[in-house]
């Protein structure tokens, strides 16, 4: 599976064409079955145990450190489906 990221340009029936942070256009075509979902900030006391996230982040003398957190995430850095292993060692976490 292949992951996009980029601005909205256009939509349309069916279509939908975005700028790619490194300026490549890109045309997507949609069908019936594409989801599109809205994120949401929530506050970290908002996470339960059991649900999925991917976190990213810096890592200083092995501790891990959150800059983002994303609940729901479906896909590991790269497109590869499931859920980046979370460290060992985490701390400093925040959803901002």
């Amino acid at each position: 599976m292949t992951v996009l990221s980029g601005i909205v340009d256009v939509t349309g029936s069916g279509t939908l064409a975005i700028t790619e942070t490194g300026g490549k256009k890109v045309t997507v075509t949609t069908s019936s079955s594409t989801t599109v979902t809205v994120v949401e900030t929530i506050s970290l006391s908002d996470l339960a145990v059991g649900q999925q996230v991917m976190i990213s982040g810096t890592t200083t003398d092995g501790t891990f450190t959150a800059k983002v957190i994303q609940e729901g995430a479906r896909f590991r850095p790269g497109g590869q489906a499931g859920p980046e292993p979370l460290p060992t060692k985490a701390a400093g976490t925040s959803t901002t």
